[in-house]
Parts: structure tokens; C-alpha cells; sequence
């Protein structure tokens, strides 16, 4: 915890967490098009830029751009992808000294969006895939010297569990955004503090049909029942719904 600031009132300057993020790279190939193309149709694009990306990346360089400690632990290849994402990561103030360089291509995904913001997103996960277990516990050390760990669903449910479980072993606050939708597993949901799902992902950890209708309040008793700490339920253009088990709030 900071000092008091020299006003004299009180008020405490919270130091920057220490964050850890356990995810993906992938690199981004965003094409602007008109519409998004059917079965069969080519479409012109109207801009076209490689930006870096993958949920985890995204998350860390975030958290270092809120003057965090961020510590990235991931796979790439051995690739010009992969020298753009260290050049990132350098760049931003991420500490990658966790991050793997294996025999599979950097991760990739293919965008296209229209002017109204509506997309289609094709991802080849490439050297997601090789995070497994035993590479996360390589870096438990440094996992375990931070305040918070951030996880995704872009990597294997072993990577995720493998972070969950040393987070839980050593106090740190877990927070999971379950994308993309799949199901875990109890061991894993009950160590989350906090849980950041949109609705479809929700149903799909609640075992519910990803396009039923269910109301959020339903969703989010349903997952803190799972054993969720506090549950984030984003809703699009209506903001997000916040339960933590004594209160809901929008």
C-alpha cells in the first residue's frame, strides 16, 4: 500500500498491482469490408491492417499500461509474428521471460468488420496450443509473486487449470473472462473471485443452449452457484450486471 499523499487527508495512493496472464498471442489480420461476405462472394476491403493481438497479450499490455508489473505467460513460434509480439511486449513493459518459443507457427486471426462494427473472426491458435501444464508450472514462481492472475479460454483447459490451482495455492485474486464459450470444471470455478462472461458465454458455462433465453439475474445466480466468487455479466449496448452473492447492481 502506498503512503498517505501529503494533502493530510488520508486518502492512500494504492500502489500498481503485480499482474500475471496466463494466455494467448495471436497476431490480427483486420480487413474493413463493406459487408461481410456469404458462402461463395468476394469482397473488396476498404482498409486493411496486422495488429497484435490474442486475449492474454491484450490483457497484460493493458495491465502494464495501468502502471501494473505485468508478466505475460504464453507460446509462440519461431516466426516474424513472433518478433513483432516481443517487440510488443518490450515496447509496452511486459516481462515475456515466460513465454516459450516452440516448433508451431504464432497464432493468427483473420478479421473482418464491417462499418457498423458487426465482424466475423477466424482464429488458428498455432502455438496456443503447446501451453500446456507443465510449461505453466515452469513459471509458478513468477505466477506466484503477483497480486492478481488474468486468464482466458484461448489456450488448453490444462494451461488454465495448471494457473487456476497456483493462484488459489498462493492467495492471489483470480479472474477469468471465459472466452471463448466452453464449459469448465468445478475445480476450476470455484477458486475464480471474479468471472467476466458476455451472455453467451454464460449459458454455455451455466450448461444452458448458447442461444436460449434466460435472464441475466438467472445467469449469474446459476454461475455463483458453480462456486464463482463474483460474476461480471457484460451485456452489450446495456452494460454489465455485477453479483457478488449479497447484491446486483447494473
Amino acid at each position: 500500500m502506498g503512503s498517505t499523499d501529503g494533502d493530510g487527508n488520508g486518502d492512500e495512493e494504492r500502489e500498481p498491482a503485480n499482474v500475471a496472464v496466463v494466455g494467448s498471442y495471436n497476431a490480427g489480420y483486420v480487413a474493413e469490408v463493406p459487408h461481410l461476405p456469404v458462402p461463395g462472394e468476394t469482397v473488396t476491403a476498404t482498409n486493411y491492417e496486422e495488429v497484435p493481438g490474442g486475449k492474454g497479450s491484450n490483457q497484460a499490455v493493458a495491465a502494464a499500461r495501468l502502471d501494473a508489473d505485468a508478466y505475460f505467460v504464453g507460446c509462440v513460434g519461431r516466426d516474424r509474428r513472433a518478433e513483432t509480439a516481443y517487440d510488443l511486449w518490450d515496447r509496452e513493459g511486459v516481462d515475456a521471460t515466460n513465454v516459450a518459443d516452440v516448433d508451431e507457427q504464432t497464432g493468427l486471426g483473420i478479421v473482418f468488420v464491417e462499418e457498423d462494427g458487426e465482424n466475423e473472426i477466424v482464429v488458428s491458435p498455432g502455438a496456443n496450443h503447446e501451453l500446456d501444464r507443465e510449461r505453466v508450472r515452469a513459471a509458478a514462481d513468477t505466477i506466484g509473486a503477483c497480486d492478481v492472475l488474468l486468464t482466458q479460454l484461448e489456450t488448453s483447459d490444462d494451461a488454465v487449470e495448471a494457473a487456476v490451482e497456483i493462484a488459489a495455492d498462493r492467495g492471489l485474486d483470480v479472474v477469468v473472462n471465459p472466452a471463448p464459450a466452453r464449459e469448465l470444471s468445478g475445480s476450476v470455478l470455484r477458486h475464480v473471485d471474479f468471472l467476466t462472461p458476455n451472455e453467451t458465454e454464460a449459458r454455455t458455462l451455466a450448461g444452458r443452449s448458447p442461444d436460449e433465453d434466460v435472464d441475466p439475474e438467472t445467469l449469474s445466480t446459476e454461475l455463483r452457484d458453480l462456486g464463482v466468487g463474483t460474476v461480471v455479466l457484460t451485456l452489450g449496448g446495456d452494460g454489465a450486471l455485477l453479483a457478488d452473492g449479497t447484491e446486483r447492481v447494473r
